[in-house]
C-alpha cells in the first residue's frame, strides 16, 4: 500500500516461489493439526506422550504457522513484495523451520521408541516405562510416527521457501519463474 491506495498483485507478481510454497505450507500444516487433533480414531496424538512441554511445543508451533504462512500469503495478494518484506519473511521461515524441525524430530524419536525396551532404564524405572506405554504400541505409535513425520515434511518445506526467500531478498532483483 503505497499513498493510501491498496495495489493488488500483479500475476507477475504472484509468480514467485514464495507464493507458491505458501499453499504448500499451509496444506501440510493443516494436515499436521488435523492428524494431531483427531489422529488416533478421533483422540488427539500428542508429539511426546511423556513430556507435556515438548506436546505443548510441537502442538504450539504447528498452530502459530498456521497462523503466520496465510497472513503472509495474504501479503503477496496485496502487492507486499519488496527487500523489507522478503527479508522478514525469509526470517520467519528460518524460524519456523527450526522449531517444526525440532518438534518433528522429537515425535520421532520418542514414537520410534515406544514399544522397545529402553537399554539404559534403570531397574526402578522399568516397570513404569512398560505400564505406561504397553498400551500404545499399536495404533497411535503409526499415529505418533505419521504425525512427526509431516511435521519434519513441513519443516523442509519451509527450509526450501527460506532458501528462495534468501536469494530473492539479499541478492538484488526480484526474480519471477518463468
Amino acid at each position: 500500500m503505497a499513498g493510501g491506495k491498496l495495489r493488488l498483485a500483479g500475476l507477475k507478481d504472484l509468480r514467485q516461489p514464495g507464493f507458491v510454497l505458501k499453499f504448500v505450507e499451509v496444506a501440510l500444516l493443516l494436515t499436521t493439526v488435523l492428524v494431531g487433533r483427531l489422529g488416533l480414531a478421533g483422540r488427539p496424538v500428542r508429539f511426546h506422550r511423556l513430556s507435556v512441554d515438548a506436546d505443548t511445543l510441537g502442538h504450539g508451533v504447528c498452530l502459530a504457522y498456521l497462523v503466520i504462512s496465510p497472513v503472509l500469503l495474504l501479503g503477496y495478494v496485496l502487492g507486499e513484495v519488496g527487500h523489507q518484506r522478503r527479508r522478514m519473511e525469509f526470517v520467519f521461515n528460518c524460524a519456523g523451520a527450526l522449531l517444526l524441525m525440532l518438534s518433528g524430530s522429537i515425535a520421532v524419536d520418542f514414537w520410534r521408541g515406544v514399544g522397545l525396551v529402553p537399554i539404559t532404564a534403570e531397574p526402578r524405572h522399568f516397570n513404569h516405562l512398560r505400564s505406561e506405554l504397553s498400551d500404545v504400541v499399536g495404533a497411535e505409535k503409526s499415529a505418533g510416527l505419521s504425525l512427526g513425520c509431516l511435521t519434519l515434511l513441513s519443516a523442509f518445506v519451509y527450509l526450501i521457501d527460506a532458501f528462495f526467500g534468501y536469494r530473492m531478498g539479499f541478492s538484488g532483483p526480484s526474480t519471477v519463474l518463468d
